[in-house]
């Protein structure tokens, strides 16, 4: 061998001096990477290794059970907030009063996590979160320590979205008794005239429908969240209806500017947080254009500049440079947030009441039909009755 020239790593044979590719296997010295060694048992075919089994975090979702409702998930958060603020541990919690709040396969599943040294934030991935980015800003706030305080606020976020839906499903009602008033009087004339198999017949075909909807409606609401698929199979298409597009694109805006928000005082990176943030607002306008956004981050553009790809107004854009110039991007955001869905609140109010005006005058003009149809069939009912009694000649068959 030559001095100062190393053998090759790849082929044992020596280097030549100043070159950086052996002459002999062709291969580069900086981009060799030694295979490691193959382990082989007594005979000579390589020893098996076998699979670790997997730990209890590593559990997939195969073992996740549903979402908890919303209360019980308020509750859950408040109580798992104030306890690691006093200072409790995980596994205290767990096998205390955080294990007796959540059903029996739930709480046994916290108290496996942790002991196998999981945190709070690990089960709530688990069970699934309302909000796309709901698990990441935990993450981010546990990494700074302030879990506590990520818990409190989404608790909060968690109160806000149950109420809102309780008022949704309220509002509901209104439609729903109109339907049922039509459904049961319209037909009411054939109970007395025709009996209650002819009246039955009538008003099944319309109730069944009814009741499932009421039953079923609540069920998907409480589950459409942004990690939901029913969130892409019902929500997404009424982006593109047209009295509902306007609404849904600024409830995206609003879900937008409150995702990055949240993600941002989290300690979350812009990028990551830019990708949370569209993945929570579940508009195509808004979803489609993200990559660019990410990649005008990435070449270092601010983030005013990269969101004209977004449908955000001039007006809009103008509130994010002034956040990003002073130092105040969280107001900006919130501020965002707040008129956006001021907006979308406003013509929802406005789409509900003309649904209601036009449903109304439906359901009341068709019992005023029935109302009628059912005073003929009353009055050729009595004249088939009284024109034998009155005398009202002789039949055809006698002439």
């Amino acid at each position: 061998m030559t001095e100062g020239a190393p053998n090759c790593p790849a082929c044992e044979k020596p280097k030549l001096p100043g070159t950086v590719e052996c002459p002999h296997c062709g291969v580069v010295f900086a981009r060799f990477r030694a295979r490691p060694p193959v382990e082989r048992s007594s005979g000579s075919e390589p020893a098996v290794r076998e699979k670790p089994s997997p730990s209890p975090v590593q559990t997939s979702r195969s073992s996740v059970l549903s979402r908890l409702p919303l209360r019980e998930l308020e509750s859950f958060l408040v109580a798992a907030s104030e306890s690691l603020a006093a200072g409790i541990t995980t596994t205290a919690f767990a096998q205390g009063a955080g294990g007796a709040m959540l059903p029996p396969a739930l709480g046994q599943r916290f108290q496996e996590l942790a002991d196998a040294g999981g945190s709070v934030v690990t089960l709530l991935e688990e069970i699934g979160l309302p909000g796309a980015g709901d698990a990441a800003v935990l993450r981010a706030a546990e990494k700074r320590g302030e879990l506590p305080k990520g818990l409190s606020a989404l608790a909060q976020g968690v109160e806000t979205r149950r109420k809102g839906l309780g008022r949704f499903l309220g509002q509901l009602i209104y439609p729903c008794v109109l339907l049922l008033a039509w459904i049961l009087i319209e037909p009411l004339a054939q109970l007395v005239l025709q009996g209650p198999l002819a009246y039955a017949k009538h008003v099944l075909p319309r109730l069944v429908p009814l009741v499932a909807i009421a039953g079923v409606t609540p069920y998907l609401a409480v589950r459409l969240s942004g990690q939901s698929s029913l969130q892409r199979w019902i929500l997404a298409p009424l982006a593109y209806l047209p009295l509902l597009s306007g609404i849904s694109l600024r409830r995206g805006k609003a879900a937008f500017a409150e995702v990055l928000g949240s993600s941002l005082r989290a300690g979350l990176p812009l990028y990551e947080a830019l990708s949370l943030a569209g993945s929570g607002a579940s508009h195509p306008k808004i979803t489609r254009p993200m990559p660019s956004v990410s990649e005008a981050i990435l070449r270092g553009d601010r983030l005013y500049v990269a969101v004209e790809r977004l449908p955000f107004t001039r007006e809009e854009r103008a509130w994010i440079q002034h956040g990003e110039e002073s130092g105040h991007l969280d107001d900006a955001l919130l501020r965002l947030e707040a008129r956006n869905r001021e907006q979308a609140q406003v013509r929802t109010r406005v789409l509900f009441l003309l649904t209601a005006v036009l449903f109304g005058v439906f359901v009341l003009a068709r019992l005023l039909l029935g109302t009628i149809e059912a005073y003929k069939g009353y009055f050729k009912l009595l004249d088939g009755i009284l024109e034998p009694l009155l005398g009202g000649g002789l039949g055809r068959g006698a002439e």
